[in-house]
């Protein structure tokens, strides 16, 4: 008996290590696992830029809206700075009549 376990001691140190038939496929070899974080990689990169796409349009827009709230308020008062002109301009204040609240409009003198 102990001639049979130093043979099999033996035989095994002198042939190469084997794996079995069965555990060919263990877990991922190297190629695998870089052609994975590639694939995860390029997609997060892909990601990203679509990312800062979405962005940097949004910016354009609020930069866009910005504007012409800013033109919008700057033709709003040169309109009513032109309608208050004009309208001090067709009856100065000077001519304006104030009426007294007792007394009706058409008794009063000019």
């Amino acid at each position: 008996m102990a001639l049979s376990l130093e043979n099999k001691g033996v035989s095994s140190l002198s042939q190469p290590h084997q794996r079995p038939l069965g555990s060919s496929r263990n877990g991922f070899i190297l190629l695998e696992a870089l052609v994975a974080m590639s694939l995860m990689v390029g997609a997060w990169m892909a990601l990203l830029q679509s990312y800062q796409r979405l962005q940097w349009k949004l910016m354009e827009q609020e930069q866009t809206r910005t504007r012409l709230a800013k033109e919008w308020n700057t033709s709003e008062f040169s309109f009513v700075g032109k309608v208050v002109a004009s309208e001090s301009s067709r009856m100065p204040s000077e001519s304006r009549t104030v009426h007294a609240p007792a007394q009706p409009a058409s008794k009063v003198e000019r």
